[in-house]
């Protein structure tokens, strides 16, 4: 009998024991749960702060930026679509519940609706993003343009050619390759554009400068001028004659831009850093002193004044498209392309 006591008294014992281990682990896996589900609630409520500091910045950004401004227009009508999402996709996170089971379910709910913020973020961030790297694109494409805009303003793209001969029959080809008209105001597109067609040092016509038969001297006002920019080459076709016999010695090419009264024109050539000829009324651009078969190519700018005038703010109409006429020395026959047009790069 005493033994049969004894027995079932152990028997109790661990039966409470293992009862006090079960709602020990219970009391436990509740305190788990009660904490993924703070920890879960606490980065929900996170997220949704961040949504909303990003929709306050994207709804900054719909005000201050101009479809004009984006090389994607549409990327603004995509992120005001995607703040009206966001704001709609708001989570109401429930009081913890009571059991563990009810909180585990809680917590899976939790997380799903914490995936969707977490992608709602994502794509909030994708939308303000792309508003800035369109902003950036369209910069960089308006520089690209830019710059290939200057290039071609300064390069001196188009060729013109003629056949000179003189009296003698002696016959030169005289090549001229020239850019466009640039403004005096822009000095470092001048300075490229003078580099371009092989100038070296200073680039003439920005100051004083000498008188001839046709004027008595003065200064040359660059902000007020146009420039053209371009190069000589002369060519012996006769090379079994001297080349040095050409119309006596003179191998001079004549490079008028057919322009109104009211303008000073003037260019210079350079050769071996040396500034020489003045052209005005029918001076020659180029007058060479040809002791081999090729001479150039030699750079040359011819400046004309008074484009830019109180009555012409944004330059003479006369600039716009400038007839030149290429020729020969004086006493030559000519035959080639003789005038074209050469037009301004504003």
């Amino acid at each position: 009998m005493g033994k049969r006591l004894v027995g079932n008294l152990k028997m109790s014992i661990l039966i409470m024991m293992c009862l006090i281990m079960i709602l020990s682990l219970s009391a436990c896996a509740k305190v788990e749960a009660k904490k993924d589900f703070d920890a879960l609630s606490t980065e929900i409520s996170q997220l949704q702060d961040s949504i909303s500091n990003r929709i306050a910045e994207g709804q900054t950004l719909l005000t201050d930026t101009k479809t004009e401004e984006l090389a994607d227009p549409s990327l603004l009508e995509a992120l005001k679509k995607e703040i009206d999402s966001s704001k709609a996709d708001t989570v109401n996170v429930p009081t913890v519940g009571t059991a563990t089971d009810e909180i585990k379910q809680q917590i899976e709910e939790l997380a799903g609706k914490k995936e969707e913020l977490e992608s709602r973020l994502h794509s909030l961030n994708s939308s303000i993003t792309a508003i800035g790297d369109s902003k950036q694109k369209l910069v960089e494409q308006i520089a690209a343009e830019k710059e290939a805009k200057l290039n071609e303003a300064i390069s001196p793209n188009s060729t013109y050619s003629i056949i000179a001969t003189d009296d003698n029959g002696n016959k030169e080809k005289i090549t001229v390759r020239i850019g466009q008209w640039l403004k005096g105001s822009e000095t470092e597109m001048l300075d490229k554009a003078w580099q371009n067609v092989g100038g070296e040092s200073t680039m003439p016509l920005t100051g004083a400068y000498e008188g001839d038969e046709f004027k008595n001297g003065g200064t040359f006002h660059p902000k007020e001028a146009a420039y053209v920019f371009g190069s000589v080459t002369i060519e012996n076709l006769t090379p079994d004659f001297s080349p040095e016999n050409f119309c006596r010695g003179s191998s001079g090419v004549s490079l008028i831009p057919e322009i109104g009264t009211g303008s000073v024109v003037q260019g210079r050539e350079y050769t071996s850093g040396t500034s020489c000829d003045i052209v005005g009324g029918f001076n020659y651009v180029v007058n060479a002193k040809m002791t081999s078969n090729n001479w150039g190519p030699v750079p040359f700018v011819i400046g004309v004044e008074n484009v830019f005038s109180p009555n012409y703010p944004d330059g003479n109409p006369q600039i716009n498209e400038v007839e030149f006429s290429l020729n020969g020395s004086i006493s030559t026959h000519t035959q080639g392309d003789e005038k074209f047009i050469v037009k301004k790069s504003w």
